[in-house]
Formats: structure tokens, sequence, C-alpha cells
């Protein structure tokens, strides 16, 4: 029923008429294809562009895994203790702010300083915690310092073995 009045209305219309109105329903169809496919056209660019630096983070993180196992061998087969810098090594490569170590020094055998930022401040403390529980690290010296972003904090830090620390998986 409703096809057969377009239909109708359309063999009454003049070739001019169809043609306008063909031209305009072309239009308004690439109109509307446009529309709904140029989001999904900026999320393939954007994705398109971040592929290379992902490929680069997982190529890191594959190397940090061996040097990781590498270390964790190499105590398991000594038996000695792990200096306090190779177990935070082991440590920051499995934070979230891997990147973002500015500092790393030795003070002495059982101390190291450690300068970070942009450091997520909930991913910090949770990253302490673990290092103590874990590696029986503890902080001896601290300061934070709020950035501008909301959440990010700069660590200067000062971090000190425990007395017996072998590095175990």
């Amino acid at each position: 029923m409703l096809l057969d009045r377009l239909k109708e209305y359309w063999l009454d219309l003049s070739r001019t008429a169809r043609a306008m109105l063909s031209t305009l329903l072309l239009l308004a169809l690439g109109g509307l294809c446009a529309f709904v496919l140029a989001p999904a056209y900026k999320v393939q660019v954007k994705l398109s562009a971040d592929l290379p630096k992902l490929r680069a983070q997982r190529a890191d993180m594959l190397q940090e895994e061996k040097l990781i196992a590498s270390i964790r061998k190499k105590e398991r087969e000594g038996g000695k203790r792990a200096d306090i810098k190779t177990l935070l090594k082991i440590a920051i490569a499995r934070s979230s702010f891997v990147n973002a170590i500015e500092r790393l020094e030795t003070v002495s055998s059982d101390e190291v300083q450690f300068v970070a930022a942009p450091v997520i401040f909930d991913d910090w403390i949770v990253w302490i915690s673990d290092l103590q529980r874990e590696f029986g690290i503890r902080v001896q010296s601290c300061k934070v310092t709020a950035l501008d972003q909301p959440g990010f904090v700069r660590i200067e830090v000062t971090l000190v073995a425990a007395k017996r620390s072998l590095v175990e998986q």
C-alpha cells in the first residue's frame, strides 16, 4: 500500500523533479554514511597511531621479563643475597611507573635512592607495600610532592634493604 503510493507519486513527478529528488536522496544517504562511519574511522586512525608504541612497550616488557627470570635463576642457583638495587629493578619493572623513574642511585650496599615522576599516588602506596612484603625493603625517608594533575605525585625516596633478602618466586 505504501509502496504503491510512493510509486504513483514518483511516476507523477516530472523528469527534472525526479532527478533533483534522486540527487537529494543520494546526498542524504552519503551524509548518513559519513555520519555513521566517521567515528569508526577516527578510532581506526587512533589505534593505528598507538600500535607501534604498544608494540614497543610489549617488547620492553618481554625484555624485562627475561631479565627478571635470569636474575631469579642466578639467585636460586647461587643462593646468595641480592643487592637492593637489583631487587628494586625487579620491582620497578613490574610497576605502573616503570617509565617514570628519573634517577636510581646506590648509596650503600643496603641503601638506594630514587626519584620518579609522574607517579599515581595510589599505585605508589600499593607498590611500597608489595616491596616490603616481597623483598623486605623499607622506606627510610620519602618526599612526596603533588603535581598539577590530580592523583599524580613526584616521589623522592631512600629505601633500605632488610638484613636478609633473597630473590624468590
